[in-house]
Formats: structure tokens, C-alpha cells, sequence
């Protein structure tokens, strides 16, 4: 039972994890859409989150 808690819990962090950095990414793109004052900032910032996002991909 405590197993199967446990990896109901890593489950629910995993999603967590992944909705906030998709929620960065979609206000990443909003900016860059609305013509953000600070454009190259904002692209390298978005190239560093994607590359958080598949890292974790492959430890997962």
C-alpha cells in the first residue's frame, strides 16, 4: 500500500513539475508574441527552460 502511495506521489510531482514549465513556456511565448521589450533575453531564456524540460524527460 505505502508503494502504491508513494508512486501516486511522484505522479502528482512529476505533473506538477511538468505544468509549471509549461505555464513558463506559455508566458514565455505570450511575451514574445505581444512584442516583449527584451526578445533576445526572453528566447534565451525559453531554450534554457526546454532543455530543464527534456533533461527531465530523460531522467524520469
Amino acid at each position: 500500500m505505502a508503494q502504491w502511495v508513494d508512486q501516486v506521489n511522484n505522479k502528482a510531482e512529476n505533473l506538477s513539475i511538468l505544468k509549471s514549465a509549461l505555464y513558463d513556456y506559455g508566458i514565455l511565448l505570450f511575451k514574445k508574441f505581444n512584442g516583449g521589450g527584451r526578445k533576445k533575453y526572453s528566447r534565451k531564456n525559453s531554450s534554457k527552460k526546454r532543455m530543464n524540460v527534456s533533461l527531465m524527460f530523460i531522467l524520469k
